[in-house]
């Protein structure tokens, strides 16, 4: 098997969401999970991948359900925001307090691209 963007590369992985094989210098192996660079950023979570992050809980709620109605797969995770210091202080850290709607690793692509065709964005 050979790399997709390096046909003289034996490859070294196959990428987890677009099941493209990668060399080392394509792919990045991450614990013991193999991703193309592309797809390496992905908050990943027990064979999931974040396709939808929000500090609004109505939105996240929105996504959620409309890759439900589609036959995905979706796991929703909720989380509290961490307070803060800022300029003396105490403010909702916005990284932390994110919602997150993962899918399993075969569903990303397609996920992705039905949220994109409703116009619901990360």
């Amino acid at each position: 098997m050979f790399c997709s963007n390096h046909p003289d590369q034996s490859a070294d992985g196959v990428c987890l969401i677009c099941r493209q094989p990668f060399c080392d210098k394509c792919g990045v192996t991450l614990g013991v999970l193999f991703f193309c660079v592309r797809h390496s950023a992905y908050d990943i979570h027990e064979g999931h991948a974040g396709v939808f992050k929000s500090t609004d809980k109505r939105l996240a709620g929105i996504a959620c359900t409309a890759l439900e109605e589609k036959g995905f797969r979706p796991f929703y995770v909720a989380r509290a925001g961490v307070p803060v210091t800022l300029i003396g202080r105490l403010t909702p850290n916005p990284l932390v307090g994110s919602d997150l709607v993962l899918v399993p690793f075969e569903e990303v692509l397609g996920a992705e691209k039905l949220l994109s065709d409703l116009k619901i964005y990360r």
